[in-house]
């Protein structure tokens, strides 16, 4: 019964995403997309604390090349390396990711 109506522990009450991506075929690179996104995670409570996890912003970005079969991506998450502290519980803290930046290359079959 104590918890009925409470917040769930470490869950934020507001959470949005957002990608939007652009392909060049109309300006003559077809076959060249640049994408980017943002995601924001709000604030959320812990256990027994006065303070919980603050929020936070991310922006992400895309850029691929598809030429027949083959596909080159380069893909960036964190993009402006954002350092924030992201708690589970009073013991149970970690630092964010830092900005991870890969490469990939497809073939469609």
């Amino acid at each position: 019964p104590a918890e009925v109506g409470r917040r769930v522990d470490a869950v934020p009450r507001h959470q949005a995403a957002f990608w939007a991506d652009y392909g060049f075929d109309a300006v003559g690179a077809s076959g060249l997309k640049l994408g980017a996104g943002v995601r924001f995670v709000g604030k959320s409570p812990l256990a027994g604390e006065p303070v919980g996890n603050e929020s936070y912003t991310l922006v992400d970005a895309n850029l691929s090349y598809t030429f027949r079969s083959l596909r080159f991506a380069l893909s960036a998450r964190n993009l402006f390396d954002r350092n924030y502290v992201y708690c589970v519980s009073t013991g149970g803290c970690r630092y964010s990711d830092p900005r991870v930046i890969s490469a990939s290359i497809g073939y469609r079959f």
